[in-house]
């Protein structure tokens, strides 16, 4: 999987959060459900139902999310978390497996994923550690 390939799919999950039904073999995010939103929101607190009956909030300010956004399964469970500024992910993110444990978890600077990031199945086993320079460039896994 190219680092680009890679980067959309942790960011589309970050939007989103993860699949109910991973692969516990497979350590890059899956493909995700995205909420259909219009391009200018008004400003103040959202809830965004998700194509498969989860839902995303949080707040929008100068029609851009910003602060914490999470995301939740369909039964309420958290999904993800992670934090926007002016519509830019930024600092930690965390998504998690439908039984609550951690799928993966990371940083973001600017919108680009920087540090280490952990990905583990959903019995908790680490699968695998990425690490990414200041640009986003994997510097190893």
């Amino acid at each position: 999987m190219t680092r680009t390939t890679l980067y959309f799919a942790l960011a589309t999950s970050l939007l989103c959060g993860c699949s109910e039904g991973t692969n516990n073999k497979q350590a890059d995010p899956p493909a995700q459900d995205t909420a259909k939103s219009p391009t200018v929101q008004p400003d103040g607190h959202h809830v965004v139902p998700l194509r498969n009956g989860g839902e995303m909030e949080g707040m929008i300010r100068d029609g851009k999310r910003h602060g914490l956004w999470v995301s939740r399964f369909p039964n309420g469970v958290l999904r993800s978390r992670t934090k926007y500024v002016q519509g830019v992910e930024e600092g930690p993110v965390e998504v998690f497996h439908a039984n609550s444990l951690t799928y993966y978890k990371g940083q973001h600077l600017h919108g680009i994923p920087v540090g280490e990031w952990v990905f583990t199945d959903s019995t908790g086993n680490e699968l695998k550690r990425v690490l990414y320079d200041n640009t986003g460039k994997v510097i190893s896994k």
